[in-house]
């Protein structure tokens, strides 16, 4: 003989028709007991989300401080790549293409939500695509020397990822 399941007196009032299925259904008693388990599991996963996020936060960085995100293959990055070589501003490269889907390149890339690549920030200002004018004037309010730096086209708005 089974056992009877017992059922608070509240449960029953505010939910009659769970209540009966409970009773019934050894199924929806499996699944309501899976659902326990599974939910803080859930929880444990996207706090794991989030602290990467806030970890590989590019935009926590020093205000002079610059950051690149690249890829090997795109010829817009290359292009930026060289200006900053010429002019000797000292940057940060995170590759998409080099290491693991968990990289800090990954996280980087997805915490700030990019469109498309290059991506450039400078201090917490985030400048996406080969946006040249955009770029001179990040770094030069972060007070980087912009002189000597060279793109090969000056574009603003003409090169960039699709919004």
């Amino acid at each position: 003989m089974a056992a009877e399941v017992r059922i608070p007196a509240w449960f029953e009032r505010w939910l009659p028709t769970i209540a009966a299925m409970y009773k019934r259904s050894r199924a929806y008693r499996w699944v309501t007991h899976a659902m326990l388990v599974l939910l803080p599991v859930a929880v444990l996963l996207s706090g794991y989300i989030q602290w990467q996020k806030v970890r590989h936060d590019p935009r926590r960085q020093p205000a002079g401080q610059v950051t690149l995100i690249v890829g090997q293959t795109c010829p817009l990055s290359r292009e930026l790549e060289r200006a900053m070589q010429a002019a000797q501003i000292p940057y940060r490269r995170l590759d998409l293409d080099d290491g693991d889907a968990d990289g800090p390149a990954r996280w980087a890339y997805y915490t700030l939500r990019a469109r498309g690549i290059p991506v450039t920030i400078v201090g917490e200002h985030v400048v996406q695509g080969l946006r040249t004018r955009s770029i001179r004037d990040e770094l030069a309010q972060a007070g980087i020397d912009t002189s000597r730096l060279a793109f090969a086209r000056e574009t603003e708005g003409a090169i960039t990822p699709r919004s």
